[in-house]
């Protein structure tokens, strides 16, 4: 997981973000952008915007781009990638890095 930067404003809305100057929205455990209603007594979320590497996407979206892909065989087999041998071990690593 990347680094997180967090802006909260006087209204305590947050803003998630992944790079220090606080340009790029970015979040990979939930939405960049938690808009509350002042108004709002309960203090429950009013608006969410989820962001991947600083483009907006859909929850949906979000959901596949953050997933952790997991390869898992009863045998130890390899495939061979451009003259290079993976097992099911190295395959995920490469994948979920």
């Amino acid at each position: 997981m990347k680094p997180q930067y967090i802006e909260i404003d006087e209204y305590g809305n947050k803003y998630y973000y992944s790079n220090k100057k606080m340009t790029i929205f970015h979040r990979e455990d939930g939405p960049a952008i938690e808009l509350y209603n002042s108004f709002n007594i309960d203090g429950t979320v009013l608006y969410n915007y989820w962001f991947f590497n600083g483009s907006m996407v859909t929850e949906a979206e979000h959901a596949q781009l953050t997933r952790k892909m997991t390869i898992s065989y009863k045998e130890e087999p390899t495939i061979n990638i451009n003259g290079k041998e993976f097992n099911a071990e190295s395959l995920n690593a490469l994948i979920n890095t």
